[in-house]
């Protein structure tokens, strides 16, 4: 039995059902509150801020409030309340279905190592840049990337129009990620820490089994080709290779574990293959 299971054996009681639909719509009034405050809207958000000299003043409450603080774009017009309004529609659904999957507990969990990696950043910020360093609650945003690993291929509209399968979606975020860790100063690297933790604690062992996998598969493959003349393709459903029809086409299906090579003909409509025990 995992730490996580005994954890869950003694307090899974407690665990509070749908803890991602309380905090978007925390995020919902939050944000009336400040659009309804208009040019004092600033002044609204700020008394929810995690700012550590205000908790250490007494102003305890920021240390939860700030997570139900909503995306900074949304204050900023008409194209900030749409990419509100997507937020609110796509982050439900995306936390719904990693409870569902991690059940209840689980997923409480999840929410609370973000929290407290963002508080322990906090810290970290304080010290090394002095006050005035306030961190939001990125560690949301792990909720999608979450998702995106488990279901890589699942397709939502982008801006309500373009339909785009969120592995997409979650390598752009990625990727910037990758750049403000390169590029950007202390404050910006601790948030994007804080904010990966969460799915780092949860999905990094799986992350790290599957490049290990994929990186001996390839060599091992590309071994074989140089060595043997062996095929680097190999469809898993019906065998051909590219050698015995050179106008084949070939892809990778990532939601078989470990991913499988499939030729264009297979790759609809295939059985995912699941081996647990690799």
């Amino acid at each position: 039995m995992s730490h996580l299971d005994r954890l869950q054996a003694r307090f899974g009681r407690y665990a509070l059902p749908h803890l991602a639909w309380i905090i978007v719509l925390g995020q919902l009034i939050t944000f009336i509150g400040a659009w309804s405050a208009g040019d004092h809207a600033g002044l609204f958000t700020e008394r929810l801020a995690l700012d550590l000299d205000k908790v250490a003043a007494g102003e305890v409450w920021r240390l939860f409030s700030f997570v139900i603080m909503p995306p900074i774009s949304a204050l900023g017009g008409s194209f900030g309340l749409f990419l509100f309004l997507l937020y609110v529609m796509f982050f439900p659904f995306f936390a719904s279905q990693l409870e569902r999957l991690w059940g209840t507990f689980r997923f409480n969990v999840f929410i609370a190592v973000g929290w407290l990696a963002t508080l322990l950043c906090a810290v970290a910020a304080r010290a090394a840049l002095g006050p005035g360093i306030i961190l939001g609650p990125l560690f949301l945003a792990s909720i999608f990337l979450a998702f995106a690993w488990i279901w890589p291929n699942h397709r939502i509209l982008l801006m309500l129009v373009i339909p785009v399968a969120v592995k997409w979606v979650a390598l752009l975020t990625w990727l910037g990620y990758g750049l403000g860790l390169l590029s950007g100063d202390v404050g910006t690297r601790l948030a994007i820490v804080a904010g990966i933790a969460n799915f780092a604690a949860f999905c990094g062992a799986e992350v790290w089994r599957w490049a290990r996998r994929s990186g001996r598969a390839v060599g091992g493959a590309v071994t074989a080709v140089v060595n043997e003349g062996a095929a680097f393709h190999t469809c898993a459903a019906c065998g051909t290779t590219e050698k015995k029809d050179p106008t084949a086409r070939f892809r990778v299906c990532v939601e078989c574990r470990p991913g499988r090579d499939y030729c264009m003909k297979c790759l609809d409509g295939h059985s995912h293959r699941i081996d647990t025990h690799v």
